[in-house]
C-alpha cells in the first residue's frame, strides 16, 4: 500500500502505523529538493517490496499535520521514520536510496510486529 496523505489527524495517524507489517513514514515538504528526491527511492522500495510494507509519506506543511510532526520531533526534512506495531524503530535524515531502507527493513525481527492496540494516545 503507497499512501501519499497531505491532511490526517494525529489519531488516523496512530491508526494506520499499528500495523502488523512495518510502516515506513517520510516526512517531506513539498517546497524542499531532497523530499522530492527521495520520492523516487520511495517509489522503487514500494515496488521491490510490494505488500511486505506500508509506505507514507506526510505533508508537514499542512497544519493539521502540526500534531503528528511535533510528537515525532520532525525539524527537518525529509525524515524516514520505520514503525513496527505503532513504535518507531529507526530512523534517518535526508534522502536515501530504496536498497538502503529495503535492507534496513529485512533486519528488523519479524516477530516485532506485533499491533499495539491498546498503547497511551
Amino acid at each position: 500500500m503507497l499512501l501519499t496523505l497531505p491532511i490526517m489527524t494525529y489519531e488516523s495517524f496512530l491508526d494506520l502505523i499499528d500495523s502488523s507489517v512495518p510502516v515506513v513514514v517520510c516526512f517531506q515538504a513539498t517546497w524542499n529538493v531532497p523530499s522530492r528526491t527521495i520520492n523516487s527511492s520511495l517509489d522503487k522500495l514500494k515496488v521491490q517490496m510490494n505488500d511486505r510494507i506500508v509506505l507514507l509519506r506526510l505533508d508537514i506543511d499542512s497544519p493539521e499535520n502540526y500534531k503528528i510532526t511535533q510528537a515525532y520531533n520532525i525539524y527537518s526534512v525529509p525524515t524516514t521514520i520505520i514503525f513496527k506495531g505503532g513504535t518507531p524503530v529507526w530512523r534517518v535524515g535526508g534522502a536515501v536510496s530504496a536498497e538502503y531502507l529495503q535492507r534496513i527493513i529485512e533486519r528488523l525481527p519479524n516477530d516485532a510486529f506485533a499491533t499495539t492496540r491498546n498503547r497511551r494516545r
